[in-house]
């Protein structure tokens, strides 16, 4: 009951997890809502990830994918099980809701290593700033890992190079006041000892989440970085790819 009305979540063909925690507007009256953090929603969050998961489909491309549908107010996945931030303590259900999302992916990480001996998990946020030029995209990597590190791992080359076309990335190496996301959130933390895991945090600046035009460009640049990525990694393993 819980995957279908509070997590959406789908099988896929490649070595490729996409996760969404915050994008959920469902706010049902059964489900306490949690005693601290953050309780807005990344606004269109949802949206952009289900047309990107669309467009890949024309591919032949299918991710997995977690995308929450719960209010971030009831329910926060990227928070740990023990932080009053996840969940209210009280409430069984949103316990459940808490558990389904992480047990899926924990499911989804192992299938990816033992069919493909490799995963790259990009786990999708969004952020504010308060200028209204700001069009920038910051990648959060495995946790306490730096960027050169990363780098050298499939995944995070091809998204900076596609992404940097249309948009401002800060990607560590010129440094501002948002490194603080670097490292990541739970979602990260989790792989971050994880052998043949490639996690990423992606944060997408909020004027690009509600320009329809930016919108449709960031889409367009995870679409042609997802290909790249896979044709490399399909060409390494002597599997064609079309």
């Amino acid at each position: 009951m819980f995957r279908n009305h509070f997590i959406e979540k789908r099988m896929g063909n490649c070595p490729i997890i996409l996760s969404v925690p915050h994008g959920g507007r469902k706010k049902p009256k059964d489900i306490k809502e949690k005693t601290k953090g953050f309780k807005k929603p990344e606004v269109n969050m949802y949206k952009i990830s289900k047309k990107l998961i669309n467009h890949l489909k024309t591919e032949g491309i299918g991710l997995f994918s977690l995308i929450g549908k719960i209010h971030r107010s009831k329910v926060d996945f990227n928070r740990s099980y023990e932080s009053l931030e996840s969940f209210n303590k009280e409430c069984t259900k949103a316990e459940q809701i808490y558990k389904e999302y992480h047990n899926s992916l924990d499911e989804y990480v192992k299938i990816c290593l033992d069919k493909y001996s490799f995963c790259l998990l990009l786990d999708m946020h969004g952020f504010t700033k308060k200028r209204d030029d700001s069009k920038e995209i910051i990648f959060g990597l495995l946790y306490l890992k730096t960027l050169n590190f990363v780098d050298k791992k499939l995944g995070c080359t091809q998204l900076n190079s596609e992404l940097s076309k249309h948009f401002s990335v800060d990607n560590g190496i010129i440094k501002t006041s948002y490194n603080k996301y670097y490292p990541g959130g739970y979602v990260i933390y989790k792989y971050k000892d994880k052998e043949n895991v490639n996690a990423i945090m992606i944060e997408v600046e909020k004027k690009i989440r509600i320009d329809k035009n930016l919108r449709r460009s960031l889409i367009d640049s995870l679409f042609i970085a997802i290909k790249n990525i896979l044709r490399e990694y399909y060409e390494k393993h002597y599997i064609k790819v079309r």
